[in-house]
């Protein structure tokens, strides 16, 4: 099996796509999986002619934050999005 990192997205209004889950084998974490994964979404978006990548990731979860912040998303704090004191960032790029 050669699965080593999963990306589920989905078009969203527009031509804005939302950015569900990313998940990398932890065999494979740190060796460019996931920035390949992200890479490959944000050149089928921009080929399909769409504007850009959103979604969320949970507050206390720094290492998504510095993930996106690599790859140059926006990340806006976005208190109790999940409710019950639970925070979250928004994640964000506008693609070209």
């Amino acid at each position: 099996d050669n699965e080593r990192g999963i990306l589920e997205w989905c078009w969203n209004s527009g031509r804005t796509v939302e950015l569900r889950n990313i998940d990398v084998d932890a065999d494979y974490r740190r060796q460019g999986v996931g920035r390949a994964l992200v890479a490959e979404l944000e050149r089928a978006v921009a080929e399909q002619d769409g504007v850009s990548i959103y979604g969320f990731t949970a507050g206390d979860n720094e290492a998504a934050r510095r993930f996106y912040l690599a790859l140059c998303y926006q990340l806006i704090y976005v208190p109790e999005h999940y409710g019950r004191g639970r925070d979250a960032y928004l994640f964000q790029k506008v693609l070209g």
